[in-house]
């Protein structure tokens, strides 16, 4: 079954064979971390009931501030302005949509820099002054100047309020919302025309007309709404400005948005975006779209008054009352319409449906003769004109990626309404009154327009998706194109709308999620093109975890379903976490996926790790459905884990081993085997990996040859480029664990990391300020630590004073391996690293994230300093550095959670230091203050463990006892990998891994 969370063309994400249940699971309300359904309804609730409000209010404000000419025309406004002169109402409606279209798209640059409070708020403040100066004016020429300011103002408020209401929720949580504040607006602004003829009334006791007390009384209450709006609008989701919400919910909100959408950064809006979005066709389908609903929005809008007083009959004051229940009508049917599309999951269709219906109503409207059937058309020409609106405004935002360029992409479909209003203020000519038979033919052809390209942007979205799952093409980052959720006729997928899907159920098939291999309407891959795409996966730069993930893991790469949902998880969930918390993108990037492709062990260790991984986010739910889905997705871990120790050991054997297979399988394994606590066996694939690099003759020559002449490719640059990669992950893993394990150490750990790191060709660091990224690069700081950096250390150390070492505060490391303190090797690693950051350091010059990295690494060497106090490793930290630990754990906790706009890559860092506090000291209250802290933590997006360590430390000190939890045990029969790669040596030349 798809995972609906963040549907995509091949995003499995549940397998069938061992739990049949999933098929009826309700994956749109999978929470995102610790919480349950009910947590997550009643934080949206809230989010609701502040947001859609206010801004349904001052939409609808706009509205009436909009369109009230309409009313004011037939109260009188048309006699004392001049306007029945010519094109003079034309030219008076369409000014306004001159500076709405040109000024939309800054107006969403703006409200980046001002805020959505501020912004908005004040954008009602001011063309309510404008709209209330209208009243005051004496001929149609400052008409025409006035509502061109109105049109200015106004321009930024309706693409602003999309983009801040798509930026809480969820795509398929969208529409319905956009619906019901546009829709609510559309109805309140109908009841406008009620309160109008009220206001004209006024005219009977005072001697301004009419006309003027609508603009000026209605202005009066835009001005004061304005006001009243900037304390209520809330701010964008990564804000620390929404007080509404504890620094829980709203952490609690971007996750599941990050869950959603992925771990999207805030952009700025640039030229580079501009210009990408507008290269897009995209944007541009759904703008024709937008437009056609707008036409026939402004148009009733405009020129249903002046229909049903002079085309229909009707008098003044009927055609004041009978204009509402058309836009109630198209309330309730845009808001069915928009329920059933967030429930299938469609749009295209919905689309198409909303044009039909406008066709059909203004055809009524037109050409029918008597009275009542022509105003049945209106009822039917609103509903499916609003509609329209709402369902395409959903259908964009649920196709267009990136923070940029959907606020760009809102903003040019919204600017290209304005060109609609002019389309319909020029179409509805003065001498075509009352019927106005040319305007709703016009009015007619772009809705035909609408549907014709509607449904091309269907068939062409569907292609692409198509063209993805053959894998001849990448979909555009995390993007979703709308044929996943709107073609019945996919030849590729089954039918995800329901939790039994119709069409398998029909043919009497299993529903995995993909039509078996014999019934797929195209041929697998070539090799030829599986090498191309393994080539470009290599060729790809590492940068952050915004790095597209080659899409290569198929049906035809894995051959089971279980496999294939395992490590689809491992491929879209697993390696952006796994390469922000290890600092190792290059190496999951560049080595493991490709490697997967080919090598046997590594896609069973793939599968092992992701099935490990999709357990444990699922443990963090309370529902029983959801821990029996986690249990089983741990059985399927258990057995990818044992099957890929078992073709491992044959693989070994084999003429055929690959050096890089080995040690990438090594450190699957040890991340496979964190995630259920660290524990021994992570030590030992340690010692066995440091074992086979030792063990490596090939390695003595790689040094020379990878700093031969430029431009020759030797022999062995393949095996250095690998460990310039596998080292940082190596060593890093290797200091966790001497913070996770306290006094579970290894000796031959630090032996086989101490004679590994002594073979390395010391280089020059070319940039002294960036952080280690390779072995070698730490290795030529390691040799020159000693007489480089000042560490202070204990005075007088008298183990160092018998053994002729300097101690105390004379700038060297204290050397006392005789006291068990076996980790100079994981100190002096993350001391050069530290101390070369720092060099280069300057708080006021750098980003935020480069400050967290720093605040993180100044954590490090306070949690080692703490430990070189101790005589010996047994001993247990003092508990004035323990609270200082989780002092500084937690000021970088707050620092993450206060700072908004950036993916802080380290969090995982911090980890380490807090459990090496819990298991290193002796006071219940410091430690189960470490334990809140990792689940303060785990709430924060890229932490993946700390959930999960914070429950093991939590039961370790609740049975009083430091003895970690263990995973299940691997069956007897299962080769030890730890029993063959300390011995096994590599006697066949390493080969390249093309």
């Amino acid at each position: 079954m798809i995972d609906q969370r963040n549907p995509s063309h091949s995003d499995i994400d549940m397998f069938k064979e061992d739990n049949q249940q999933i098929e009826r699971a309700d994956t749109e309300d999978h929470v995102p971390n610790t919480y349950d359904a009910n947590f997550e309804k009643r934080i949206l609730r809230k989010v609701d009931l502040r947001l859609l409000p206010i801004l349904g209010c001052l939409y609808t404000i706009a509205l009436v501030d909009r369109s009230n000419v309409a009313v004011a025309r037939i109260s009188g406004m048309d006699d004392d302005l001049g306007l029945a002169e010519g094109n003079r109402v034309s030219i008076v409606l369409m000014v306004f949509f001159i500076g709405y279209i040109i000024f939309e798209i800054p107006s969403n640059a703006f409200i980046h820099k001002l805020g959505a409070a501020n912004w908005l708020a004040f954008l009602a403040f001011a063309w309510g002054l404008v709209s209330l100066g209208i009243g005051f004016l004496n001929n149609w020429a400052g008409l025409a100047v006035l509502r061109a300011f109105l049109g200015v103002l106004e321009a930024g408020f309706f693409p602003g309020c999309v983009y801040l209401v798509s930026s809480w929720y969820k795509r398929y949580e969208v529409q319905k919302r956009m619906a019901g504040f546009f829709l609510t607006a559309s109805a309140l602004s109908a009841f406008a025309n009620i309160l109008a003829y009220g206001l004209i009334q006024i005219s009977k006791h005072h001697h301004y007309k009419g006309w003027r007390w609508i603009f000026i009384i209605e202005g009066a209450i835009t001005v004061v709404a304005g006001i009243g709006s900037w304390f209520i609008i809330v701010d964008f989701p990564d804000s620390d400005k929404n007080t509404f919400l504890t620094i829980e919910e709203r952490a609690f909100v971007k996750a599941r948005l990050a869950e959603d959408r992925g771990p999207e950064e805030r952009e700025k809006v640039t030229v580079k975006v501009l210009a990408r979005t507008a290269a897009d066709w995209k944007p541009w389908a759904f703008s024709l779209m937008y437009m056609a609903g707008a036409v026939g929005v402004y148009a009733f809008l405009f020129f249903l008054p002046i229909i049903l007083r002079g085309g229909l009959g009707y008098s003044i004051e009927l055609s004041f009352i009978l204009s509402t229940p058309p836009s109630l009508f198209a309330v309730v049917e845009a808001m069915a319409i928009s329920w059933l599309a967030d429930k299938t999951r469609m749009r295209g269709p919905f689309v198409i449906f909303q044009g039909v219906i406008g066709i059909i109503g203004l055809c009524m409207t037109g050409f029918l003769d008597t009275p009542t059937p022509r105003y049945i058309g209106t009822f039917l020409g609103v509903a499916g004109a609003n509609g329209l609106v709402v369902t395409t405004l959903a259908w964009q935002a649920n196709n267009i990626v990136g923070d940029a360029r959907r606020a760009v992409s809102t903003a040019i479909l919204i600017s290209m309404s304005g060109v609609g209003g002019i389309y319909s203020s020029m179409v509805f000519r003065q001498q075509d009154a009352p019927n106005y038979i040319p305007g709703l033919i016009a009015v007619m052809a772009i809705n035909v327009a609408a549907v014709v390209v509607a449904a091309l942007t269907m068939l062409l979205l569907r292609y692409h998706n198509r063209q993805a799952d053959e894998g001849n093409q990448l979909c555009e980052g995390r993007e979703v194109h709308d044929a996943n959720c709107s073609s019945k006729i996919r030849h590729l997928k089954c039918d995800e709308r329901k939790p039994i899907c119709s069409r398998c159920e029909k043919d009497k098939r299993t529903c995995d999620g993909y039509i078996p291999e014999s019934e797929c309407k195209y041929k697998p891959r070539t090799p030829a093109l599986q090498r191309k795409q393994n080539e470009a996966a290599l060729q790809r730069p590492a940068a952050a975890s915004k790095i597209l993930v080659p899409a290569g893991l198929s049906p035809e790469t894995f051959g089971s379903s279980i496999e294939l949902d395992l490590c689809h998880h491992f491929r879209t969930c697993t390696i952006p976490e796994l390469a922000s918390s290890l600092n190792a993108m290059s190496f999951w990037h560049t080595y493991a996926l490709p490697l997967s492709h080919d090598s046997v062990p590594i896609k069973a260790a793939v599968g092992a790790l992701g099935g490990a991984h999709k357990a444990f986010k699922l443990q963090t739910q309370t529902d029983p459905f959801t821990q029996s889905l986690a249990k089983s997705y741990e059985i399927a871990s258990v057995h990818q884990y044992s099957n890929a120790i078992r073709v491992m050991h044959e693989y070994m054997n084999s003429p055929d081993k690959s050096f890089q297979v080995i040690l990438t399988c090594c450190l699957i394994f040890i991340c496979t085997e964190s995630l259920y606590g660290r524990y021994t066996n992570v030590t030992r694939h340690l010692e066995s990996a440091f074992s086979l690099l030792n063990t490596c003759e090939r390695w003595n020559d790689v040094g020379t040859q990878y700093h031969g002449e430029v431009g020759h490719r030797r022999k062995g640059d393949d095996l250095s480029k690998f460990m310039d990669n596998i080292g940082p992950s190596l060593c890093g893993l290797t200091s966790d664990l001497f913070f996770y394990m306290g006094d579970n150490h290894s000796p031959k750990l630090v032996s086989e990391l101490q004679q590994w790191l002594a073979r390395q060709d010391p280089i020059t660091l070319q940039e002294p300020g960036a952080p280690f990224f390779s072995a070698q690069a730490a290795a030529s700081f390691l040799s020159h630590v000693g007489t480089t950096f000042g560490i202070e250390m204990n005075t007088g150390c008298l183990m160092c004073l018998g053994q002729g070492y300097p101690c105390g505060k004379t700038g060297l490391v204290c050397r006392r391996f005789d006291n068990g303190l076996e980790s100079e090797s994981f100190y002096r690693y993350w001391s050069a690293r530290y101390n070369a950051f720092k060099q280069s350091f300057d708080p006021l010059k750098a980003s935020e994230p480069e400050i967290f990295r720093f605040k993180v690494l100044e954590l490090e060497e306070i949690t080692w300093h703490a430990t070189f106090k101790l005589a010996s490793i047994d001993e247990d930290l003092e508990p004035a550095d323990c609270i200082e630990i989780l002092k500084r754990a937690e000021s970088i906790i707050d620092f993450s959670q206060r700072e908004t706009g950036h993916i802080f890559t380290f969090q995982a860092n911090l980890v380490p230091p807090i459990a090496y506090v819990i298991i290193s000291c002796q006071d219940e209250t410091i430690q189960w203050e470490g334990v809140r802290l990792l689940r303060r933590l785990g709430r924060r997006e890229g932490v993946w463990d700390s959930r999960k360590m914070a429950d093991i430390y939590a039961s370790m000190i609740t049975a009083k006892t430091r003895k970690l939890v263990s995973w299940e045990q691997i069956p007897d029969d299962v080769p030890r990998l730890t029993e063959l790669l300390g011995s096994v040596r590599l006697d066949t030349p390493v080969e390249d891994n093309e």
